[in-house]
């Protein structure tokens, strides 16, 4: 994805004129130029700045916070903490997840404990995880997902609402997807796992969320799955967008719902309304 220099001042929190002025003394990020002259940075100029802006926020220079930047590479880096915690290691897993800390929080979900995730559904199939390390190891992986929500927690901003639905244990994707979009400027609610959908609708009266988030896991017939999306909803107020993701949102088409199998679609969904 690309951005117009508008939109990486409000995901960022950067101000044009401290951007400008540390692009021509530091050349922190090079942005490239439309034909109409504008300045366009690229995903990657977007989790450097916002690194970049997390350092300085902590007391650092700019030009110190420049060297700090790399942070452990995470090439390899998901199997390196499965490895840990197949041992029951937490603390060592812990450790790793620390030096990766530095990269920020969307990109440690998308490079870090996502595929650790992946490999760890795969390791599962493959009869290669025992009960106990996969629930030690989702364990974990939740609990670092929380405090990478923590760290991007917004006070202001658009509201979105995060949920699974009665019979969805699977939350960890979802998790992940909160985490991204709050590191966009959202500000985001967790209301939990398998959330009563009776819920709904008093929460959405107080809190006016502009977006509902959910995702389907759990292998069901099409016309179930179906009929889960549309009572979901039903329960929304008509100017909240329901957004459905997991492999049992594969093949809904429903009128007011946006279904995104990946993140960079839903983001693009958004940018549409």
């Amino acid at each position: 994805m690309s951005y117009r220099v508008k939109t990486i001042c409000r995901l960022t929190g950067i101000n044009r004129s401290t951007l400008l002025a540390w692009e021509r003394r530091y050349s922190v990020v090079t942005p490239t130029r439309a034909d109409n002259g504008y300045r366009v940075y690229s995903e990657d100029d977007l989790d450097r700045l916002i690194r970049l802006k997390a350092l300085v926020d902590k007391g650092h220079a700019v030009s110190e916070a420049l060297g700090m930047l790399g942070g452990a590479s995470l090439n390899g880096g998901a199997e390196r903490v499965l490895e840990r915690l197949a041992d029951f290691d937490h603390a060592g897993a812990s450790s790793l997840a620390e030096e990766y800390e530095p990269h920020p929080p969307g990109t440690l979900v998308a490079e870090l404990y996502m595929p650790a995730l992946t490999e760890l559904g795969e390791r599962w199939a493959r009869g290669e995880t025992s009960v106990a390390q996969e629930h030690f190891a989702s364990g974990f992986i939740r609990e670092r997902l929380l405090k990478l929500m923590d760290r991007v927690k917004k006070e202001e901003g658009r509201l979105a609402a995060f949920f699974t639905a009665p019979g969805e244990k699977h939350e960890l994707g979802l998790l992940g997807a909160a985490v991204r979009l709050a590191e966009r400027g959202w500000r985001t609610d967790w209301l939990g796992p398998e959330l009563p959908l009776t819920e709904l609708p008093s929460y959405c009266r107080q809190n006016n969320p502009e977006l509902i988030c959910t995702s389907l896991i759990r292998h069901r017939p099409p016309e179930e799955q179906l009929r889960l999306v549309v009572a979901i909803r039903a329960a929304l107020p008509k100017d909240t967008i329901l957004a459905v993701g997991g492999r049992g949102a594969v093949g809904v088409e429903l009128d007011g719902v946006v279904t995104a199998m990946r993140f960079p679609i839903l983001i693009r969904a958004l940018e549409a309304h």
